[in-house]
């Protein structure tokens, strides 16, 4: 509470140890090296108290162009966003299209002091805000480990500590300080923007936290332009672009005077796709396996420390759940692959845990298919690549659509296309919005748009409980794209007379025979997920209505009951199954050494 009634935190409190982690085995300089700092348990409880006052304000003041640490963003659609802004990078003729991808030296070590002071006031915080802050970012102390020794206590006037919850805030509110520069200049008429689709709004920057993509046209002036704010950022803020780490992309039939005009202008390399952005490899092109080689290296280098190791099956299980299965959901979840690397994927999964302990060969005596359905269907439970694709999926269409937010930036940009979901097969546009439209008739049936205020479309979607409206529409019937369900009601309610001007007869009969009489209220529908008692929407809830389902066993139940160890459920499963190594069953593997049994 002193704290917070003016005074100082202690030396004791705030000093911690600097330590220098290598980047890489072989360490040549001090740039090798990554300084981190940890914040004490004390300085850590001060920080959240902030932090949690600023969490609800930050999606106020931050540009959507910037993700990180933002309460209701994601770090995925990033990378959506700038995979189908990628695809675009062709689309212009002259001049062409430019993608730069910044590198920030030592970002958060950098980070001024006084220059998030200047941005607090200029966002309009208080001072007793700013002096709050104030006095927990440069109340810092250092020592540095050498040998495991800490040695000097000196005072810092800049960066930040690891792990500290309100670090991370404070640098995206000077990160704001680019964005808004750049969202300036793009905003200039003489500045020549990425070319895209006439009817997709103009997207030119996207940021998650230190991690910056620029989207531009070639033209030397808007490239000078860039460059003249990224400069006038660098003397003000005191961070600096690595120009050795940041890299400009173009499309590889990009003329070389055009490529060597923009060196000349960005003082950058020209990068090679597949580009790495926040982890993930984003393609311009069709995706094949090779763009995924290092992912399935990932998931196999996991194994290298279990090959001399005699795993039981229980130990086997819980690896590959917990660590083989793991590590490459981040990447799937956000860049969709071919089936070719989900099918590797499973490979090395089922072939892991199918080797003999002894003989260290495999032998698959299920599909990795009927394995990973259900216990309580005859499976194991393990999870499916591909199913957890869908599941992305859905939950980016279906919970998306029930916000009717649909991911605020990202269905606003070209995926769409221009096209109503309910109306039309999506003929163009990206990727990731036909896989979203794969299971959309079952899900808007499962959608319930409660009328209140009538905002609800009347043809495109669900609220009379019979689905959109468009698909009991007969011929002689028109639809009009923009008409919302408030037009069938006046000031007694449901208005049938209008009505049955446009809507079939029986959908009319059904909606004076189940639907209450409404009267108009000032507020949008309301969306009800009908699958769920709540009518909040779950990914597990959406999975289980589309999923097909195998016959559940109640057998099966018992065997799989808490207290058991796996590896006795395991061999009673394998026995339900018809799956353990009598002769006969070996038999039927490979007649002729078992050829006796035919006597």
């Amino acid at each position: 509470m002193i704290f917070f009634a003016g005074n100082s935190l202690s030396k004791s409190i705030t000093r911690t140890n600097l330590v220098l982690i290598p980047k890489k085995s072989n360490v040549q300089s001090f740039s090798d090296m990554r300084p981190i700092s940890l914040s004490s348990f004390v300085n850590k409880i001060f920080s959240s108290i902030i932090h949690d006052r600023l969490q609800d304000i930050l999606p106020k003041i931050i540009s959507s162009n910037q993700s990180g640490f933002v309460k209701g963003r994601s770090i995925i659609e990033n990378v959506l966003l700038t995979q189908e802004l990628i695809s675009y990078i062709n689309k212009r003729g002259k001049p062409s299209n430019v993608v730069i991808k910044l590198d920030m030296a030592k970002a958060y070590d950098r980070v001024s002091c006084f220059f998030l002071m200047k941005i607090l006031r200029k966002m309009g915080f208080s001072n007793k805000v700013v002096d709050l802050i104030w006095r927990l970012i440069t109340n810092n102390y250092y020592s540095v480990i050498i040998n495991g020794q800490p040695h000097g206590f000196f005072h810092s006037t800049r960066g930040v500590k690891q792990g500290d919850p309100l670090f991370p805030a404070l640098f995206i509110l000077s990160a704001e300080v680019l964005t808004r520069a750049l969202n300036a200049l793009f905003n200039n008429d003489q500045f020549i923007r990425y070319g895209m689709p006439k009817w997709s709004p103009n997207l030119k920057y996207l940021a998650y936290v230190d991690d910056t993509i620029i989207f531009s046209s070639t033209n030397e002036y808007s490239l000078k332009k860039i460059m003249s704010t990224l400069q006038k950022y660098e003397k003000q803020s005191g961070q600096k672009v690595n120009k050795e780490k940041s890299f400009y992309y173009l499309h590889q039939n990009t003329t070389r005077n055009i490529s060597e005009r923009v060196k000349q202008c960005l003082d950058m390399n020209w990068g090679d796709f597949p580009m790495t952005y926040l982890g993930c490899p984003i393609i311009h092109s069709i995706k094949r396996k090779e763009h995924f080689v290092e992912l399935i290296d990932n998931v196999k280098g996991k194994l290298q420390d279990w090959k001399g190791k005699m795993l039981p099956d229980g130990g086997k299980e819980v690896l590959i759940t917990s660590v083989l299965q793991s590590t490459p959901i981040y990447i799937l979840s956000a860049i969709f692959p071919p089936m070719c690397v989900i099918n590797e994927l499973h490979r090395i999964f089922a072939k892991f845990f199918w080797i003999n302990k002894e003989t260290r060969k495999s032998k698959h005596w299920s599909a990795w298919k009927k394995i990973c359905l259900p216990k309580q269907e005859g499976g194991l439970g393990f999870r499916s690549m591909l199913k957890f694709l869908r599941l992305c999926m859905i939950n980016f269409g279906g919970d998306s659509e029930l916000k009717r937010i649909c991911g605020p930036i990202f269905f606003e940009t070209s995926i769409v296309k221009k096209q109503i979901p309910t109306l039309m097969e999506c003929k163009g546009g990206s990727q990731v919005w036909k896989y979203m439209l794969e299971n959309r008739d079952l899900l808007e049936q499962a959608i319930w748009w409660e009328p209140k205020g009538g905002t609800s479309s009347i043809w495109f979607e669900n609220w009379t409980n019979l689905g959109p409206l468009v698909k009991h529409q007969s011929e002689g019937h028109t639809c009009h794209v923009m008409r919302d369900v408030e037009e069938f009601l006046n000031e007694e309610g449901w208005n049938y007379d209008e009505m049955q001007n446009y809507v079939a007869e029986h959908v009319v009969d059904h909606i004076r025979n189940n639907m209450s009489q409404l009267k108009l209220v000032n507020q949008g529908d309301k969306p009800w997920w009908t699958v769920t008692s709540n009518g909040k929407f779950s990914v597990k809830s959406a999975w289980e209505l589309l999923r097909v389902k195998e016959n559940v066993c109640d057998d099966l139940k018992h065997l799989w009951c808490k207290g058991i160890p796996f590896k006795f459920s395991f061999l009673a499963w394998r026995i339900w199954k018809g799956q353990v190594s009598v002769a006969q069953l070996m038999h039927s593997w490979n007649p002729k050494t078992y050829a006796c049994l035919e006597s």
